[in-house]
């Protein structure tokens, strides 16, 4: 029994072209669209409760003006705190200082020549004199105080207002200072005894008596300058922090 192939002449599946289906011109590519998220809608359509697309980088300038606002404070904050803390300290010092009561003696330099006249480099050496140990040793035994507390109360000076010799003690009762006073212009009176200046003598024009009342210290002038020193060290603090913060800028 044969068996018969048949030829390879059948049908074969024809391919058929897939036409594609496009709109609008041609000639002309359509844009890509772009993917807008679905909580974000345009300005003009954005209504209550819907977030309106912003322009970029408009969120990064807000958010770098608000650290340069920020760092203006310790040029204003630092200054102000600086000179009430200095004005609050002086104040306190004033209030919490304890009562001086002074008290002064003047001692004048006299010619024995009629036409002589008195001049103050002429008393400034007698205030030298006074100023000794030889006379200050004197008072000390003559008061039983020591040596470094009468040097820190009295002062024997040229007057202000006229060529004569100022003895002022200042302690805190005014009867001690009236005493320190005296005591120094008859030490001083004792060395003229001695003719330490020829052709010159000296006599006792005042004599001190105590204070009725305790010395008043300059208050408003110690709490402004404590103020404007405050305010100086506050503003020196303010651009040191400002220039650390330019150099980590500067370095990031």
């Amino acid at each position: 029994m044969r068996v018969t192939k048949r030829g390879g002449s059948g049908a074969r599946p024809q391919q058929r072209a897939r036409k594609t289906r496009s709109t609008g011109d041609p000639g002309t590519k359509a844009a890509p669209a772009t993917a807008v998220p679905a909580d974000v809608v345009p300005a003009e359509t954005a209504g209550p409760g819907s977030e309106a697309v912003r322009p970029a980088g408009s969120s990064a300038a807000a958010g770098t003006a608000a650290p340069r606002r920020g760092r203006r404070w310790p040029a204003v904050v630092l200054p102000l705190l600086g000179a009430l803390l200095l004005a609050g300290a002086a104040l306190a010092y004033v209030l919490t200082s304890p009562a001086r009561y002074s008290a002064e003696a003047l001692v004048a330099v006299l010619s024995e020549d009629t036409d002589g006249a008195v001049s103050e480099p002429l008393t400034s050496i007698w205030v030298e004199i006074g100023n000794s140990d030889a006379v200050l040793d004197r008072v000390t035994d003559e008061l039983g105080v020591s040596r470094s507390a009468l040097d820190e109360g009295l002062t024997v000076s040229v007057s202000s207002s006229a060529p004569l010799i100022s003895i002022r003690a200042s302690t805190g009762d005014a009867e001690r200072s009236a005493a320190w006073a005296n005591a120094t212009a008859e030490a001083l009176l004792d060395e003229d005894d001695a003719d330490r200046v020829p052709g010159w003598s000296l006599e006792q024009v005042t004599s001190a008596q105590p204070a009725q009342r305790a010395d008043q210290p300059p208050t408003l002038l110690l709490v402004a300058a404590g103020a404007v020193l405050g305010a100086l060290v506050g503003a020196s603090a303010a651009q040191l922090l400002a220039a650390r913060a330019r150099r980590r800028g500067a370095r990031a």
